[in-house]
């Protein structure tokens, strides 16, 4: 039989299975006809269509973006924010902070301008309980009356107000303009001074912003604080070092033109602001990294079931024949694969990796429609997914994990329950400890009252506690929050 006369009946052969999926056929049957009309001939294919084009006949199938998204990442993307809120602490004293770092708030109504006012807009906290707009700042030329000391004559700070709206916002940016002494008028035993707590103070120092850290943390969002310290008499007349906070509530992959300005602008002012983003870990995955990965392997070249790259999901698909693994007797050679991690965020980190044999969970996939295969929600942890070892040596580490075929991978009979299929291997890529580093000192500062000096560490403790939080949410949530994306083996029978 010519090749020509091989190749119609081939045609007639899809054709038939078409107009049969057409017909009438059960999901079971039409998995069944997928399974030896085309794995059997194109092998295992992860591109951009339905796993099952059959399927396609009678209705929307699964994708292999579907399908991978449950054992990768959902990258977010980048998302234009175009609006701010300000919002300034005018409580009494403040107006010296904001005098003194008079560069920062300037290049902030400048890149902010408030003129633009359905994009940007200026409030204040003082002793009300709510946050109220600032009268008055309507243009750049308007922020004079931001160092007046008229307007900061309020004797108590009631920033909660503040915290409370710029956590629940994450459709915007918003900037928090204060020293972080909270003053809400109330007797108080929450003040430490020598080992013993002091009743009748009204400075709060208890850890009250922890809530709103971290609900702000566990949405994936991030602070960027400028610390900027400053000395001046207080109300004691004594000499105080005290300091002023710009405190950056930053959606997840937010995007916004005037807050790079402004980054920029802030640069010579505050060279080393504090960047707390508890999310930013991530692997990295490239195109390079991918040929180092099947470098030396008989690599799948049919551009449909080739190694390839799923970004968006930080998935890597590394393809490989299995006959030819085993003619050469690979099994000694490790498949280097240098996946990078890049942290941000502020933990010391450990990633690892699991081995699972996922083959069973892709043919069942190939007789779901889309709807019925988002309902089944499946991942790592499902009971259809099979834990191995099939892919060993997986070092712990926090930079680079590395693969190595287990010696009975490439064995003749490896795939024998697969045959004329072949197998799919998935390796977790995954955050398996978190260590809070040290939380940065000059979120910490003393000020004096008349009970002396007191040290208002309220913002330390309650970033500290709401990173413990998040480090636990991770813990409890090991799939969806620790998973960092996935490497898959196609181990094709031809």
């Amino acid at each position: 039989m010519d090749f020509m006369t091989k190749f119609a009946g081939y045609l007639l052969l899809l054709i038939s299975s078409t107009y049969f999926a057409s017909c009438g056929s059960t999901p079971e049957e039409l998995q069944t006809k997928y399974k030896d009309e085309v794995i059997a001939v194109s092998g295992i294919s992860f591109d951009k269509k339905d796993l099952n084009s059959f399927y396609s006949e009678m209705g929307k199938g699964v994708t292999s973006n579907q399908f991978l998204k449950s054992f990768g990442k959902k990258v977010d993307e980048v998302k234009e924010v175009k609006k701010a809120d300000i919002i300034v602490d005018m409580s009494a004293g403040m107006n010296i902070g904001i005098d003194k770092s008079y560069s920062i708030i300037s290049a902030i109504v400048k890149r902010f301008d408030p003129s633009h006012k359905t994009d940007y807009k200026y409030y204040h906290v003082d002793d009300e309980d709510k946050v109220l707009p600032i009268e008055g700042l309507n243009s750049l030329a308007d922020a004079a009356l931001l160092q007046n000391p008229e307007n900061y004559k309020k004797s108590y700070s009631k920033i909660k107000f503040a915290f409370e709206s710029a956590s629940k916002s994450s459709d915007k940016i918003t900037v928090v303009i204060t020293d972080f002494l909270l003053d809400e008028g109330i007797k108080s035993d929450r003040r430490l001074k020598n080992g013993k707590f002091i009743k009748e103070e009204t400075a709060d120092n208890s850890t009250w912003a922890r809530k709103y850290f971290t609900e702000w943390f566990n949405n994936g969002n991030q602070l960027l604080i400028y610390p900027f310290g400053y000395t001046a008499a207080n109300y004691y007349n004594k000499n105080e070092s005290k300091y002023i906070y710009y405190i950056f509530f930053i959606p997840n992959n937010c995007s916004n033109k005037d807050l790079n300005d402004l980054k920029v602008d802030l640069g010579s002012v505050v060279k080393d602001p504090i960047l707390i983003a508890p999310s930013s870990i991530n692997i990295k995955i490239s195109e390079d990294q991918l040929t180092n990965c099947v470098e030396g392997y008989n690599n799948i070249k049919n551009n449909k079931k080739a190694s390839k790259i799923f970004s968006d999901l930080n998935t890597q698909i590394i393809s490989l024949s299995h006959p030819s693994l085993v003619q050469n007797k690979f099994s000694n050679k490790s498949i280097s694969c240098p996946v990078k991690i890049e942290n941000l965020s502020p933990y010391i980190i450990k990633v690892q990796t699991n081995s699972f044999d996922i083959s069973k969970v892709y043919y069942n996939a190939l007789k779901y429609s889309e709807e019925d295969w988002l309902k089944s929600n499946i991942n790592f942890t499902s009971n259809e997914i099979i834990s191995n070892t099939d892919i060993e040596n997986q070092k712990e580490g926090d930079s680079l994990i590395s693969f190595k075929l287990a010696t009975k991978v490439v064995t003749e009979n490896y795939l024998s329950a697969y045959k004329g299929y072949g197998k799919i291997l998935a390796s977790r890529i995954f955050i398996s400890d978190l260590q809070t580093k040290a939380i940065d000192n000059r979120l910490s500062w003393e000020f004096e009252s008349k009970y002396g000096t007191m040290v208002n560490n309220s913002f330390k403790e309650s970033i500290q506690l709401s990173l413990d939080d998040f480090k636990s949410t991770v813990s409890k949530n090991s799939n969806d929050k620790a998973t960092l994306g996935s490497i898959i083996l196609t181990l094709h029978d031809k």
